[in-house]
Protein backbone atom coordinates (compact mmCIF):
# COMPACT_ATOMS: atom_id res chain seq x y z
CA UNK A 1 0.00 0.00 0.00
CA UNK A 2 1.05 3.71 -0.79
CA UNK A 3 1.13 6.37 2.34
CA UNK A 4 -1.46 8.53 -0.05
CA UNK A 5 -3.90 6.18 0.48
CA UNK A 6 -6.81 6.86 3.00
CA UNK A 7 -6.98 4.52 5.57
CA UNK A 8 -10.22 2.16 5.87
CA UNK A 9 -12.73 3.51 7.86
CA UNK A 10 -14.32 1.68 10.55
CA UNK A 11 -17.95 2.00 10.81
CA UNK A 12 -19.59 3.35 13.87
CA UNK A 13 -22.58 1.82 15.03
CA UNK A 14 -25.95 4.20 14.25
CA UNK A 15 -27.50 6.01 16.93
CA UNK A 16 -31.18 5.21 18.39
CA UNK A 17 -32.10 8.41 16.84
CA UNK A 18 -30.50 7.85 13.87
CA UNK A 19 -32.35 4.16 13.67
CA UNK A 20 -35.77 5.12 14.59
CA UNK A 21 -35.34 8.20 11.95
CA UNK A 22 -34.64 5.60 9.02
CA UNK A 23 -37.04 3.26 9.98
CA UNK A 24 -39.62 6.36 10.19
CA UNK A 25 -38.39 7.95 6.94
CA UNK A 26 -38.49 4.37 5.17
CA UNK A 27 -41.98 3.62 6.94
CA UNK A 28 -43.05 7.22 4.94
CA UNK A 29 -41.50 6.48 1.59
CA UNK A 30 -43.60 2.76 1.67
CA UNK A 31 -46.36 4.35 2.40
CA UNK A 32 -45.97 7.05 -0.31
CA UNK A 33 -45.03 4.52 -3.09
CA UNK A 34 -48.35 2.42 -1.76
CA UNK A 35 -50.70 5.48 -1.97
CA UNK A 36 -49.02 6.45 -5.49
CA UNK A 37 -49.69 3.03 -6.56
CA UNK A 38 -53.08 2.83 -4.92
CA UNK A 39 -54.01 6.43 -7.25
CA UNK A 40 -52.55 5.02 -10.19
CA UNK A 41 -54.72 1.81 -10.28
CA UNK A 42 -57.92 3.97 -9.31
CA UNK A 43 -57.42 5.97 -12.31
CA UNK A 44 -56.55 3.33 -14.50
CA UNK A 45 -59.74 1.84 -12.92
CA UNK A 46 -61.84 4.99 -13.48
CA UNK A 47 -60.59 5.53 -16.74
CA UNK A 48 -61.44 2.29 -17.99
CA UNK A 49 -65.05 2.64 -16.41
CA UNK A 50 -65.65 5.91 -18.10
CA UNK A 51 -64.56 4.61 -21.34
CA UNK A 52 -66.84 1.64 -21.11
CA UNK A 53 -69.04 4.22 -20.46
CA UNK A 54 -68.61 6.18 -23.34
CA UNK A 55 -68.51 3.21 -25.14
CA UNK A 56 -72.11 2.20 -23.90
CA UNK A 57 -73.49 5.48 -24.28
CA UNK A 58 -72.63 5.94 -27.77
CA UNK A 59 -73.66 2.32 -28.98
CA UNK A 60 -77.07 3.31 -27.51
CA UNK A 61 -76.65 6.76 -29.48
CA UNK A 62 -75.72 5.36 -32.27
CA UNK A 63 -78.55 2.59 -32.12
CA UNK A 64 -81.06 5.36 -31.63
CA UNK A 65 -80.46 7.19 -34.60
CA UNK A 66 -80.21 4.23 -37.03
CA UNK A 67 -83.82 3.25 -35.40
CA UNK A 68 -85.22 6.55 -35.75
CA UNK A 69 -83.98 6.81 -39.67
CA UNK A 70 -85.48 2.89 -40.43
CA UNK A 71 -88.46 4.63 -38.66
CA UNK A 72 -88.25 7.40 -41.19
CA UNK A 73 -87.78 5.26 -43.77
CA UNK A 74 -90.60 2.85 -43.00
CA UNK A 75 -93.27 5.80 -42.63
CA UNK A 76 -91.83 7.55 -46.40
CA UNK A 77 -92.28 3.95 -48.16
CA UNK A 78 -95.85 3.56 -46.59
CA UNK A 79 -96.61 7.28 -48.69
CA UNK A 80 -94.96 6.26 -51.29
CA UNK A 81 -96.97 2.93 -51.28
CA UNK A 82 -100.06 4.98 -51.09
CA UNK A 83 -99.38 6.94 -54.28
CA UNK A 84 -99.10 4.64 -56.60
CA UNK A 85 -101.73 2.65 -58.56
CA UNK A 86 -104.83 4.41 -56.24
CA UNK A 87 -108.04 3.36 -56.94
CA UNK A 88 -110.98 5.87 -57.82
CA UNK A 89 -113.48 4.22 -55.35
CA UNK A 90 -111.51 4.60 -52.35
CA UNK A 91 -110.32 8.00 -52.80
CA UNK A 92 -111.68 8.61 -49.56
CA UNK A 93 -110.58 6.16 -47.86
CA UNK A 94 -106.77 6.62 -49.26
CA UNK A 95 -107.08 10.25 -48.45
CA UNK A 96 -107.22 9.15 -44.51
CA UNK A 97 -104.59 6.46 -44.98
CA UNK A 98 -102.36 9.47 -46.51
CA UNK A 99 -102.94 11.82 -43.36
CA UNK A 100 -101.93 8.96 -41.28
CA UNK A 101 -99.01 8.34 -43.21
CA UNK A 102 -97.87 11.92 -43.31
CA UNK A 103 -98.32 12.42 -39.27
CA UNK A 104 -96.09 8.94 -38.73
CA UNK A 105 -93.56 10.98 -41.14
CA UNK A 106 -93.90 13.83 -39.07
CA UNK A 107 -93.04 12.08 -35.68
CA UNK A 108 -90.20 9.93 -37.37
CA UNK A 109 -88.27 13.14 -38.28
CA UNK A 110 -89.12 14.57 -34.96
CA UNK A 111 -87.32 11.43 -33.13
CA UNK A 112 -84.80 11.54 -35.93
CA UNK A 113 -84.21 15.58 -35.01
CA UNK A 114 -84.14 14.17 -31.65
CA UNK A 115 -81.83 11.39 -31.98
CA UNK A 116 -79.12 13.72 -34.13
CA UNK A 117 -78.99 16.10 -31.30
CA UNK A 118 -77.63 12.91 -29.33
CA UNK A 119 -75.39 12.09 -32.52
CA UNK A 120 -74.06 15.45 -32.17
CA UNK A 121 -73.01 15.54 -28.59
CA UNK A 122 -71.63 11.55 -28.48
CA UNK A 123 -70.69 10.66 -31.60
CA UNK A 124 -67.27 11.19 -34.02
CA UNK A 125 -66.97 13.42 -36.78
CA UNK A 126 -67.24 11.07 -39.10
CA UNK A 127 -70.79 9.94 -37.56
CA UNK A 128 -72.02 13.42 -37.72
CA UNK A 129 -71.24 13.58 -41.27
CA UNK A 130 -73.04 10.63 -42.50
CA UNK A 131 -75.73 12.09 -40.49
CA UNK A 132 -75.28 15.31 -42.65
CA UNK A 133 -74.95 13.60 -45.99
CA UNK A 134 -78.24 11.89 -45.38
CA UNK A 135 -80.02 15.05 -44.58
CA UNK A 136 -78.82 16.70 -47.20
CA UNK A 137 -79.66 13.91 -49.99
CA UNK A 138 -83.24 14.02 -48.07
CA UNK A 139 -83.56 17.74 -48.57
CA UNK A 140 -83.21 17.45 -52.24
CA UNK A 141 -85.97 15.46 -52.44
CA UNK A 142 -89.56 17.25 -52.57
CA UNK A 143 -92.09 15.08 -51.08
CA UNK A 144 -94.78 17.39 -50.95
CA UNK A 145 -95.53 18.15 -54.67
CA UNK A 146 -97.43 15.66 -56.28
CA UNK A 147 -95.68 13.55 -58.49
CA UNK A 148 -96.71 10.76 -61.23
CA UNK A 149 -96.02 7.09 -60.53
CA UNK A 150 -92.57 6.97 -62.08
CA UNK A 151 -91.79 10.10 -60.36
CA UNK A 152 -93.06 8.23 -56.69
CA UNK A 153 -90.85 5.27 -57.74
CA UNK A 154 -87.70 7.27 -58.17
CA UNK A 155 -88.31 9.12 -55.55
CA UNK A 156 -88.80 6.11 -53.22
CA UNK A 157 -85.77 4.64 -55.08
CA UNK A 158 -83.81 7.63 -54.12
CA UNK A 159 -84.56 7.32 -50.86
CA UNK A 160 -84.25 3.58 -49.78
CA UNK A 161 -80.32 4.45 -51.33
CA UNK A 162 -79.99 7.48 -49.55
CA UNK A 163 -81.12 5.75 -46.00
CA UNK A 164 -79.43 1.87 -47.19
CA UNK A 165 -75.82 4.37 -47.10
CA UNK A 166 -76.51 6.15 -43.98
CA UNK A 167 -76.99 2.99 -42.39
CA UNK A 168 -73.76 1.34 -44.24
CA UNK A 169 -71.58 4.41 -42.55
CA UNK A 170 -73.35 3.96 -39.70
CA UNK A 171 -72.37 0.77 -38.81
CA UNK A 172 -69.04 1.23 -40.03
CA UNK A 173 -68.74 3.50 -37.51
CA UNK A 174 -69.92 1.72 -35.08
CA UNK A 175 -67.94 -1.38 -35.97
CA UNK A 176 -64.64 0.79 -35.78
CA UNK A 177 -65.60 3.32 -32.69
CA UNK A 178 -67.62 0.27 -30.37
CA UNK A 179 -65.90 -2.80 -29.37
CA UNK A 180 -67.60 -5.37 -31.76
CA UNK A 181 -69.58 -7.93 -29.33
CA UNK A 182 -69.73 -10.76 -30.48
CA UNK A 183 -68.20 -10.47 -34.17
CA UNK A 184 -64.37 -9.08 -33.99
CA UNK A 185 -64.63 -9.16 -37.70
CA UNK A 186 -67.34 -5.93 -38.01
Amino acid sequence: MTDDAPAPRSREPMSPRGVALLGAVSALLGALIGAGAGVVTTLVQVNHALSAEDRQTSAQVYTDYLDSAVRLRDAVTGLFALQTGVPQHEAQEQLALVFEQLSKIRDAETALDVAANQLYVYASQEAWMAHLEFKTSVALMNLSNSMSDSDVAGAETTYQVAIDELERKMLKVMCEELDPVPRADC
